[in-house]
């Protein structure tokens, strides 16, 4: 997942001229595998559409070991969780309009953008008005803290625009840029924990819950991986057994109601 670093952009200035850097980033529990580039990209597709937050899932999902023979999957989960819960990377980006950028470059994926291109994230290709994207598993295996403990990360995107009622956006000074359409959008983030997390996930949440005596990269892993499972009630950190978590996901959902 990559995230747009800019010094912003000038209201009424073309965005088909703009330069932006791009940096890796993380997303939820998820490190960016991709080599970040340094040099300018510039865009030849730079279409706006509307869009607003719809909803937010969020599922923990359980093994319960109720004998020595029988462990029952179990999943809690709110279909209704606060969007304030979302990754920033999600929710800086999606503000409305949103960019729909194609890079000059051909070797080098789609974006969707906020505004004055400060936040984005990569996506696949726009085709008959749908746009379908996700990561191969495989590429997201990593350990958590300890070569004991291996998360499998997946993210899938799904995207429609309707350009049946194109609009205006209208900047602060007053200058305008044409809105295509309309954006639905949906982006779904898992990750399954592999081998034996019970130390691994019991050390983050102690950073979590008190962050005394942790380490940077050990309190924003802890904040990553749990942050927005506990804001949406799902995950207690105090008092759940987390030897019992086997995975976590959430799921996004953007339209133009």
């Amino acid at each position: 997942m990559r995230i747009f670093k800019s010094k912003g952009i000038g209201t009424g200035v073309t965005v088909l001229g703009f330069t932006a850097t791009l940096c890796s980033c993380h997303f939820g529990n998820y490190s960016d595998p991709y080599t970040p580039i340094s040099q300018p990209a510039t865009f030849s597709t730079t279409d706006l559409y509307q869009t607003h937050a719809a909803s937010l899932s969020a599922t923990v999902s359980r093994s319960v070991d109720i004998n020595d023979d029988t462990i029952i999957p179990t999943n809690t989960t709110n279909n209704n969780s606060p969007m304030i819960a979302m990754p920033a990377a999600i929710l800086d980006t999606f503000t409305s309009p949103v960019f729909y950028l194609v890079p000059t470059d051909k070797t080098k994926p789609p974006e969707f953008a906020n505004i004055d291109l400060s936040s984005g994230i990569q996506t696949g290709s726009l085709v008959n008005n749908a746009v379908s994207y996700s990561t191969n598993d495989d590429s997201y295996y990593r350990f958590l803290t300890s070569p004991n403990c291996g998360i499998q990360s997946k993210i899938t995107q799904s995207a429609t625009v309707d350009t049946s009622h194109p609009d205006t956006y209208t900047f602060s000074d007053g200058s305008t840029l044409p809105v295509k359409g309309s954006l639905t959008f949906t982006i779904t983030y898992s990750s399954n924990f592999i081998g034996d997390c019970s130390a691994d996930l019991s050390s983050l949440a102690t950073c979590y819950l008190n962050g005394a005596g942790c380490s940077s990269t050990m309190l924003k892993l802890a904040t990553e991986t749990f942050d927005l499972y506990v804001r949406a009630g799902v995950l207690n950190l105090a008092t759940d057994d987390l030897s019992q978590i086997k995975g976590l996901e959430f799921t996004a959902k953007y339209d133009n109601n």
